[in-house]
């Protein structure tokens, strides 16, 4: 690995060295809980199949033991290549890291009550990697096929769309606000998402990347007023934001110099628009203000700052 992560925690530092000789992580990398998760699954195929009647069962069962043995031979290579990754794969192999390193400090401050938010990031960022090495393996077709000193060269890559995690804040900063948004606070935000959502769809069906940007941009305006009201963090809606705005942002200068990335563009963007579409998001930020209550400035310290705002207000200007 390239980035260096957190480099005032020598524990940190260490585990980075190791990749870099090339020691497995399994601990870090492997996808242990999804292993778990494909065993599972193989296991309930082969009773399906075993006890099941009818072509309907039996599709079903050998549909779900095809699933899992993919599922895992999928997880064993891509631990195979654990010292070797790429940007996408990196990145989220550095956060995986880092969230592990400071599960214990967040579970002593909240009293255990940060492990099954801990548990939860890991295993989403795990189950993340298979989709960001189909997007490595397209992103370094693109930055081989850019004109030299071209934007596209940084496509996906580390400090341009992808930001490094060493430089989140140091666990042990208290959170701003420690409270917890209401039920019904809690469904606002998501419908505002859904609008925000539905109305960046239809600019990416037409390709027009600036339209997801401008509204990234104001969503994320919204968002830090909501926060001062409510006087409750919402860091990992915040987080996809900045990230979905700074690579809508950033597309439009790539599909400018090379409209054939303009496909990977649109598909990076839709993933990110998925997380703020699904509910999953919600617990993140329900299960971390439960910490931040506490004291545990959980996820607010655990990602990076991405400078979308900075750079969308530089260009208007």
């Amino acid at each position: 690995m390239s980035s260096v992560l957190m480099l005032h925690q020598p524990e940190l530092r260490d585990e980075l060295a190791d990749a870099k000789s090339g020691t497995p992580l399994r601990p870090y990398v492997c996808g242990a809980s999804l292993v778990v998760v494909s065993v599972a699954v193989l296991v309930c195929g082969l009773l399906v199949l075993r006890n099941g009647e009818g072509p309907a069962v039996a599709i079903a069962g050998g549909v779900s033991v095809i699933a899992a043995l993919l599922l895992l031979l999928a997880m064993v290579l891509f631990e195979r290549r654990v010292w070797n990754l790429a940007p996408c794969e990196e990145h989220i192999a550095d956060a995986i890291m880092l969230n592990r390193h400071r599960r214990k400090y967040y579970a002593q401050v909240t009293q255990n009550a940060s492990w099954k938010l801990s548990f939860l990031l890991t295993t989403s960022e795990r189950a993340l990697r298979p989709t960001l090495f189909v997007m490595d393996r397209l992103a370094a077709r693109c930055r081989r096929r850019a004109a030299p000193g071209s934007k596209c060269q940084n496509m996906l890559t580390n400090n341009h769309d992808w930001y490094s995690m060493g430089d989140v804040q140091p666990r042990e900063r208290a959170p701003k606000y420690r409270k917890q948004a209401t039920a019904e606070e809690r469904r606002a935000m998501r419908r505002a998402l859904r609008s925000f959502t539905s109305i960046c769809c239809g600019g990416l069906s037409c390709g027009q990347f600036g339209i997801v940007a401008e509204e990234a941009a104001r969503a994320l305006r919204e968002v830090d007023l909501l926060e001062e009201r409510q006087q409750v963090h919402w860091a990992m809606v915040k987080h996809v934001l900045e990230s979905c705005g700074i690579m809508a942002l950033h597309s439009v200068q790539y599909t400018t110099e090379n409209p054939s990335c303009k496909t990977l563009c649109a598909f990076v963007i839709f993933c990110h628009l998925c997380m703020l579409r699904s509910g999953m998001i919600f617990v993140f930020d329900h299960w971390a203000q439960e910490c931040h209550c506490k004291g545990a400035a959980i996820l607010v310290n655990d990602v990076p700052h991405i400078p979308f705002l900075e750079e969308y207000d530089a260009l208007q200007t």
